[in-house]
């Protein structure tokens, strides 16, 4: 049986080494490490991170890593419990950065869309992890709408199932 959840206290030990399998250097790790969630194995190692920095009701995903074990189901039950619990805590907006058009792609089936970067709520841009991801060549912005203000009840988020 698989185990997803948020990083807990007992797990930080865990996911440095994980990260650190993938040259991930997360310096703040300790202090951030709530806004990871992490996918278990039945030995309960972690065979895969999402991590995400919130500003405001909105939120840009830092970190994305699948171990090779992690196939594209894992990673689509995965990612939908993620963007659940995003919902939860009513981020209205999830951003990310890639550079590869492929990942756009797959993003797509979770309703991610291109934006341009002028129309990025000015809190994400201003993160200095944007930054820094908007200076790879061929960089571009996705973006996916968690909740709406509209809505009288909250977004069935089986739309995301693709």
């Amino acid at each position: 049986m698989q185990n997803m959840q948020f990083v807990q206290d007992r797990d930080i030990e865990k996911l440095i080494k994980f990260l650190g399998r993938a040259n991930v250097k997360e310096e703040r790790l300790e202090k951030i490490s709530h806004q990871f969630m992490i996918l278990k194995d039945e030995k309960q190692d972690i065979i895969a991170v999402i991590g995400y920095e919130p500003e405001g009701d909105c939120a840009l995903i830092r970190t994305l890593i699948m171990s090779p074990v992690v196939d594209k189901s894992k990673f689509v039950k995965f990612f939908e419990a993620f963007l659940q619990q995003l919902h939860k805590k009513k981020l209205q907006k999830l951003y990310l950065i890639t550079n590869k058009p492929v990942s756009a792609e797959l993003f797509r089936m979770f309703n991610f869309s291109s934006v341009d970067n002028s129309k990025v709520d000015l809190q994400i841009r201003n993160l200095d992890h944007y930054k820094k991801a908007m200076e790879q060549p061929n960089a571009f912005v996705l973006e996916c709408e968690l909740f709406t203000e509209l809505s009288t009840d909250q977004q069935d988020l089986s739309t995301f199932r693709g």
